[in-house]
C-alpha cells in the first residue's frame, strides 16, 4: 500500500518520525500521561494517532458527547478497533480509541472508529439505564413462561416469585450482563451507522466483525443478526446498503449450546441461551 508504514516506523513516535520543522498537528498534549495509565500491554507499539483522522473524530465527539470531549486516537498492534470510553476515573472527558495499525492507510478506519466512539456515548447518555428494567423484565418473562421445566430441573424447589429475590438474582445475572453487552454493541452498530451511513456497513464487513472462529464471544450478538439489524435500520434511514449485505456473513455457533460437565456451567449455559432469547 502506497504511504504505509513500515513496521519500524510503526514502533517509533511520531516526533522520531516527523522530518525537522514538520508541525506537529493534531496531537493531544496529554497523550502520553494518559497512556501511562493504561495497561502496558496496550501501550506496546502504539503509533501516534492520523492527523487527518484525529481532528473531525474529534469534532464528531464533541457534538454527541459534549464540549468538553478528549480524544486520544492510537494505531495499535491489535487488529480490531478497540476502546477506553470515559471509563478512566481520573479523566472523564478523554474517549481513548485504538485503530489496527496494519490499516493505518486505509479509509474504513475512519467509519469503524464510529462504533467504537459508540460506545462513549452509550455511557454519556446513561442508555443503560434505560434497557436494564427491559432486559430484566423479559429475562425473567422467558424463565418463567417458557423455560420454567428446564429451570426446575436445575432448581426444583424455586417458584417464579423467587427470581426477584437477591438468590434468583444471582442465577439469571450473567445473563442478564451478556444481554446488555449485546443491546451496547448494536447501539454502536447503529451510532457508526448513523454518522458515516454506508460507509460504516462497508467498514463493519471489513474491520469490526471479522468471523476469526467457530464459537462468537458471549457478549457479543451473532453477526448475521447484526448484518440484518444494520440493513433493517439502513431501510429507515434511506440509506442503501450492497445487496443481500446480510448473507455475507456467517452463521455463527452459538457459545450457549457448548454441552459441560458440571451443573453450574451447564445451568449459566442454559440461562445464557434464555437471555440471547430474549
Amino acid at each position: 500500500m502506497a504511504g504505509a508504514l513500515t513496521a519500524t516506523e510503526c514502533k517509533q513516535s511520531r516526533s522520531e518520525r516527523l522530518a525537522p520543522g514538520e508541525p506537529r498537528l493534531g496531537a493531544v498534549p496529554e497523550r502520553h500521561a494518559v497512556l501511562a495509565q493504561l495497561p502496558a500491554e496496550e501501550r506496546v507499539g502504539a503509533v501516534d494517532e492520523g492527523r487527518e483522522v484525529h481532528e473531525p473524530l474529534l469534532q464528531i465527539a464533541k457534538k454527541l458527547i459534549g464540549p468538553d470531549a478528549q480524544l486520544i486516537l492510537s494505531f495499535e498492534w491489535k487488529y480490531i478497533p478497540f476502546t477506553y470510553p470515559q471509563n478512566i476515573p481520573s479523566l472523564p472527558d478523554f474517549v481513548i480509541i485504538g485503530l489496527p495499525a496494519s490499516e493505518s492507510t486505509n479509509a474504513l478506519i475512519l467509519p469503524a472508529a464510529g462504533h467504537e466512539l459508540g460506545h462513549s456515548i452509550w455511557r454519556s447518555g446513561n442508555y443503560a439505564s434505560r434497557y436494564d428494567p427491559l432486559v430484566q423484565k423479559a429475562i425473567k418473562s422467558q424463565i418463567a413462561t417458557n423455560r420454567w421445566n428446564d429451570f426446575l430441573a436445575f432448581f426444583p424447589s424455586l417458584k417464579p416469585s423467587d427470581l426477584d429475590t437477591a438468590f434468583g438474582k444471582s442465577i439469571w445475572e450473567r445473563a442478564f450482563n451478556w444481554v446488555m453487552s449485546h443491546c451496547e454493541e448494536l447501539f454502536c452498530d447503529i451510532c457508526g451507522l448513523h454518522i458515516y451511513g454506508s460507509s460504516y456497513l462497508h467498514a463493519f464487513e471489513y474491520l469490526v466483525a471479522p468471523n476469526l472462529g467457530e464459537h462468537r464471544s458471549e457478549g457479543y450478538p451473532p453477526l448475521r443478526t447484526r448484518a440484518e439489524i444494520l440493513v433493517e435500520a439502513s431501510n429507515k434511514l434511506s440509506i442503501h446498503p450492497p445487496k443481500d449485505y446480510e448473507l455475507s456473513f456467517d452463521v455463527e455457533r452459538s457459545p450457549f449450546n457448548i454441552e459441560h460437565s458440571t451443573l453450574n456451567i451447564q445451568h449459566s449455559s442454559s440461562v445464557g441461551e434464555v437471555g440471547c432469547c430474549a
